[in-house]
């Protein structure tokens, strides 16, 4: 069994091995790592988002967000998980990736205009790969490309 692909974590390099069906071995290595690159800038947002806010309005900033993104969060932490343990433990990881891009847009927390209206236009093309990603389609070349453009623009433009 060969590795598919490895994780680099502090420098070290951890090698991911697993049994794959040889019909679809060939874009393995393509889409785990583009829903890598896409999970790492949806969270790297959330996490800037909520610094951002919390500067703002303090550690109880989920309440100056609009009623319908307190009201989803409440939904989602209510759902009751039968087979599978929900580990999440921060607001902000109850709120959709569509619904950071509305929080971005309502909030000042990038002050330059430019680079707002960027990382939105980024956000709106990023959430729709992420959804084609993580429901079983396949990227073809130039949109992956484009993908890991997006996610770097992102990156540069938070952090």
């Amino acid at each position: 069994m060969s590795d598919y692909f490895s994780i680099k974590l502090n420098g070290i390099n951890l090698p991911v091995i697993f049994s794959v069906d040889q019909r679809i071995e060939a874009n393995l290595a393509i889409m785990t790592g583009l829903y890598a690159l896409v999970y790492d800038v949806e969270n790297r947002l959330r996490f800037f988002i909520a610094s951002k806010l919390e500067q703002k309005y303090g550690s109880d900033f989920i309440k100056s967000l609009p009623r319908k993104i307190r009201d989803q969060i409440t939904d989602e932490k209510s759902k009751t998980k039968i087979f599978m343990s929900d580990t999440r433990n921060k607001d902000l990881e109850f709120v959709n990736f569509s619904d950071l891009k509305k929080i971005i847009n309502l909030e000042d927390i990038i002050s330059d205009i430019t680079k707002k209206q960027t990382l939105v236009d980024k956000l709106d093309y990023l959430n729709e790969a992420r959804t084609l990603i993580a429901h079983n389609n396949i990227i073809v070349t130039n949109e992956i490309d484009k993908i890991k453009t997006y996610c770097e623009a992102v990156k540069n433009i938070i952090e």
